[in-house]
């Protein structure tokens, strides 16, 4: 059980994130409710001479102690809700919302993620609450193009505070045996808004059930595995829940390969001095080319010499575990950014014909050296407001 005064905190904290709107779309769009990721339309590898390419500098860093401890005031915050959401995408990928992960060995990374700090962007849903439990990052932006995806990450930051063990999230997201989720009625009491509870309630209507059999396979998984995560082991659990109580988590709504969230998220993450050491793209780079927008916008990342862009690749050509589908790719960020600088290579399935395979078993490394294009790739302008942000 928790105090009433954790219960009334995040009643502020989730109010004040989400100003009200006339619809609940709308309102997850706010300054502090957005998601971000996965396709989007790109133009693939240009002929045409390229655009200034920008200089990406490393933020100045902070301590780890200032990044990692007590919530974040309000100027640290005021960058990271002015993140902007992109427009909505005209559909969702094969019309479905991925409330869950189908990949079931993100554990394959977790030696190369341990302690990175940061910041922690990508898309998807457990998956990220899993290597956030590894990675310890200071900030936390879940990011997909699909608007649902993002409510269900504020369902998860409402689990998070009132659930202090593992087994008490889990039990938050079970229907048995009154056939509501107890989650329903934190909605209830925690959301003031209306019209964002509404959107909530019909979230957790639709996802409870396959999110709460997600969460008990993945104590099946990593049980056996003898690998402690958030779902099984209170420390992980401790550090993911204290990113939402300390107000360290936006969810975004974004397209990897649009105009607005990417770069919002460099500017912002330059002006409160965090690296983005971890970029997961699971695999929505099969959906779309290295176009001149997706360039860019890895370009500008706040990369630093640790950072590391890791993608789930679903081809049985490269080595998989046994019972899993998909491939667990990393590369060093700034050789993905000089790639996407001087290369003609034209999307992910060029790329990953360069992997190497590394251990453990079902896992490589893309470091490819980049080769300039007899023409350069053409890259997409850098709003002013990125280029003045520190760099």
């Amino acid at each position: 059980m928790r105090g009433a005064s954790v219960a009334l905190r995040f009643a502020f904290l989730f109010a004040a994130a989400c100003a009200p709107g006339p619809r609940g779309d709308e309102i997850l769009q706010s300054p502090s409710v957005e998601p971000g990721n996965q396709a989007g339309s790109g133009s693939g590898t240009q002929q045409a001479p390229p655009a200034p390419t920008p200089t990406v500098a490393a933020p100045p860093a902070l301590a780890p102690e200032e990044q990692r401890s007590g919530p974040l005031n309000e100027a640290q915050r005021a960058p990271l809700l002015a993140i902007q959401n992109d427009p909505p995408p005209p559909a969702t990928t094969r019309n479905t919302h991925y409330w869950v992960s189908n990949e079931g060995a993100h554990h394959l990374w977790r030696e190369r993620i341990s302690d990175l700090g940061g910041a922690l962007v990508g898309v998807g849903t457990d998956q990220l609450y899993m290597m956030a439990g590894w990675q310890q990052p200071e900030l936390l932006i879940p990011m997909d193009f699909d608007i649902e995806v993002v409510k269900v990450h504020r369902v998860y930051g409402i689990a998070f505070v009132n659930a202090e063990t593992p087994q008490a999230f889990m039990d938050l997201w079970n229907r048995k045996p009154t056939g509501t989720p107890p989650l329903a009625a934190l909605i209830e009491r925690d959301v003031q808004d209306p019209t964002l509870r509404k959107e909530l309630l019909r979230s957790l209507k639709t996802s409870n059930i396959v999110i709460h059999a997600r969460l008990r396979q993945l104590v099946r998984l990593y049980g056996p595995r003898q690998v402690a995560c958030f779902i099984n082991d209170q420390a992980q659990y401790d550090r993911v829940r204290k990113l939402w109580l300390e107000q360290r988590v936006f969810p975004k709504r974004g397209d990897l390969t649009a105009d607005t969230t990417m770069q919002d998220i460099a500017a912002a993450l330059r002006k409160v001095g965090t690296p983005l050491r971890a970029l997961y793209l699971s695999n929505a780079e099969q959906y779309f080319p290295y176009g001149e927008k997706f360039r860019r916008n890895i370009i500008v990342q706040p990369f630093d010499d640790r950072s590391l862009v890791l993608r789930g690749y679903p081809s049985m050509a490269y080595s998989q575990i046994d019972g899993d589908e998909y491939h667990y790719s990393h590369q060093p960020a700034l050789n993905f950014v000089r790639l996407m600088q001087v290369s003609s290579i034209g999307g992910v399935q060029q790329l990953m014909r360069t992997a190497v395979n590394t251990e453990p078993f079902g896992t490589s490394i893309v470091n490819l050296e980049p080769t300039p294009a007899k023409r350069a790739p053409k890259i997409a302008p850098v709003r002013d407001a990125v280029e003045g942000s520190g760099r």
